[in-house]
């Protein structure tokens, strides 16, 4: 798996993963409100039922106590049974939720609109709704099961007493559930929900299912016949608990002012299902977003590696010497600032090559020119010996010839004519002599010319050179400027990176491409550090090649000056052996004329003795200093192949790198 794709698998990952935990504390957030509304709306049906199922109590409490001061008069006007009965008639016609209206004497005596069956020996006095009552306060009770109606009723009743203070008995009056069953039947709270009421032992009174009616609220499960036990104790709470296999949210509170308790519940699942809807369209909008969110980071990441990619790939072929690479154009003005850098010591290394492959190239040339003419210069500096060995043959034969001819001086007159054929023959001999030392003096000028060549080459090698030494100098410069462009873009990464932290999880993709590009970076600083160094090892070489340069023009000079010794030295031999020929055929014409004397020719004789020994010493002068001349050609061929080592050692260096789609040691070859 490349880096790329671990790169968007990591940012699309914390995105889904951010998006996850928002979507999650989104619902968890919903949810905590909607169950806190819930309990809220439950709470507030809870007690608008027992506000209802108060003022139906009030109401009918309110209704007895205007009915007792109405039946006080009748008794205090000592009305008939028959009156007191049609007048609590009217009352009860007039309130249909009385399901029975009564008054229970002190005597026993009982009378009961509508009228009922009563058990033979019922003594109303011993009523729990008689002995219960008082004067000043309406007492309730109930709901209970009525044995006359066979209904649940809840009984009120108070105390009568007469105006002059005598005890009338007890009013009292039932009223039916059916009022609280239509209160609570009537009631939903959202589409699940229901409220019931029990009294205090735990029997429904009122509930929506009419078959649950007079049941134990443990028809609902346990944990609803526990919520009756803390609820008829006096305690209010609401709880989330199992009714009937669901889970619901249930609301208990006692009804002020009855033994009533009320319920209210509502399925969990129908509170939280617009939380459900919220979760399931997060998780929609979720998916989408990842997505649109990975089809955004694919481009956005394409955008950046893939740049930053082909830069750092053109970066390790340039370090591995490849001059052909290019640099690809980036939009982004930071990593646009590295490729720029990059292409800009890219031209410069390739023009470096470019005058470093010349300047080869001449070198190379020159140094197999300087070998040349060490050659030519060695082959004519062996010549000169051998036309000065002649020379100094011919000089001792001339010494040898002048000796016989002093020797036979007494025998002049005699021997004229061999003294005529030996000057003849010493004229020869001169003029042969003067032949080679002519020739020997225009060698000596094409070697002079030669050597000469030879030194302005080495002035060409030496100036060439310190151009390649300066353009290696010029790569140092350039690569410490990539240097400080690479840790600048270092740093901007770096800053990139902090700021990207900053932004939290939004910054997160942009924090790992700028991991990315501080690694570009690094990778940039390392190829310019490669490069530093090839250019300390070029323009060590280049030091070593002006030092050998500079040697060989050195020797070269000093060629120069011992052959300009052997040609001063030449000229002189000329115009001996020029003077020679004058005086030996001087010889000749005297030997023939034979008008000079005798002591005059021994005085010629031996002042060309004189001058062919002056001819031997300068031939031994013009020996030694082509000695000289040649161990200067020998030490000017060994700077030249210094100089062919040198020259070869920077075609092996400059040969490792491409250009123009071939090597270098290729361009040298062609």
């Amino acid at each position: 798996m490349s880096l790329r794709i671990k790169l968007y698998g990591i940012i699309l990952g914390m995105a889904v993963l951010g998006m996850v935990i928002m979507g999650s504390l989104n619902y968890t957030g919903a949810k905590k409100q909607l169950i806190a509304l819930a309990r809220e709306n439950l709470e507030s049906t809870a007690r608008e039922i027992s506000e209802n199922v108060t003022q139906i109590s009030e109401r009918n409490a309110g209704l007895i106590k205007t009915i007792r001061p109405i039946m006080v008069g009748l008794y205090d006007q000592m009305a008939d049974d028959m009156i007191i009965k049609d007048t609590l008639q009217q009352v009860a016609a007039a309130n249909p939720q009385i399901q029975q209206l009564f008054i229970g004497t002190e005597d026993g005596e009982m009378l009961l609109v509508p009228a009922a069956n009563l058990e033979k020996d019922y003594n109303p006095t011993t009523r729990a709704w008689y002995t219960l009552a008082a004067d000043d306060r309406v007492t309730v009770l109930g709901p209970y099961e009525d044995a006359a109606a066979g209904k649940t009723v809840m009984t009120y009743s108070i105390h009568l007493t007469g105006d002059y203070g005598d005890d009338i008995g007890v009013l009292g009056l039932d009223v039916s559930m059916e009022s609280f069953q239509d209160l609570v039947a009537d009631l939903r709270v959202g589409r699940t929900g229901n409220a019931i009421l029990i009294d205090k032992k735990g029997s429904i009174v009122a509930d929506a299912n009419e078959g649950h009616l007079g049941k134990s609220v443990g028809v609902f499960g346990e944990a609803m016949e526990d919520l009756g036990h803390k609820v008829v104790s006096g305690t209010s709470g609401i709880e989330t608990v199992s009714v009937e296999d669901k889970k619901k949210t249930v609301y208990y509170s006692p009804v002020t002012g009855t033994d009533l308790f009320v319920f209210v519940c509502q399925d969990e699942q129908e509170i939280l299902a617009p939380a459900n809807i919220l979760y399931r369209n997060a998780m929609i909008t979720i998916l989408i977003s990842t997505v649109v969110l990975g089809c955004i980071i694919w481009l956005v990441g394409h955008s950046i590696i893939v740049p930053v990619k082909n830069t750092a790939e053109a970066n390790k072929r340039l370090a591995a010497k490849d001059l052909t690479v290019t640099f690809p154009s980036i939009r982004d003005p930071l990593l646009r600032q590295l490729s720029d850098s990059s292409t800009l010591l890219l031209e410069s290394f390739q023009h470096l090559m470019e005058n470093l492959l010349h300047t080869t190239q001449t070198l190379h040339g020159n140094a197999q020119g300087v070998s040349r003419a060490s050659e030519r210069t060695s082959h004519s500096v062996k010549t000169i010996e051998a036309a000065m060995e002649a020379v100094r043959s011919m000089a001792e034969a001339t010494s040898a010839a002048i000796e016989e001819t002093n020797a036979g001086i007494e025998e002049v007159a005699s021997g004229a004519h061999t003294a005529s054929d030996a000057a003849r023959n010493a004229n020869d001999a001169a003029k042969a002599l003067r032949e080679n030392a002519e020739e020997a003096g225009r060698d000596t000028e094409q070697t002079v010319l030669r050597v000469q060549e030879m030194a302005q080459s080495f002035d060409e090698v030496t100036t060439s050179v310190d151009e390649l030494n300066t353009l290696a100098s010029r790569i140092g410069e350039i690569v410490g400027a990539i240097t400080k462009i690479a840790d600048q873009t270092n740093l901007l990464a770096l800053n990139a990176a902090i700021e990207a932290a900053r932004a939290g999880e939004a910054g997160r993709g942009f924090a790992v491409v700028a991991e990315e590009v501080r690694k570009l970076a690094e990778e940039s600083n390392d190829a310019a550090g490669q490069i530093g160094s090839l250019a300390e090892e070029i323009l060590s070489g280049t030091s070593v090649a002006v030092q050998k340069a500079r040697e060989g023009k050195e020797i070269a000079q000093e060629g120069v000056s011992s052959v300009e010794q052997v040609r001063f030295r030449l000229d002189e031999v000329v115009e001996a052996i020029n003077t020679i020929t004058s005086l030996s055929q001087n010889i000749a014409e005297a030997v023939q004329s034979q008008s000079a004397s005798t002591e005059e020719m021994a005085k010629a004789i031996d002042h060309v003795a004189g001058l062919t020994h002056e001819l031997r010493e300068k031939v031994v002068e013009v020996d030694s200093s082509l000695k000289e001349a040649e161990e200067a050609a020998t030490n000017m061929e060994s700077a030249s192949g210094e100089l062919d080592k040198v020259s070869e050692e920077l075609e092996a260096m400059v040969g490792e790198y491409k250009l123009a789609g071939k090597t270098a040691l290729q361009e040298l070859s062609a």
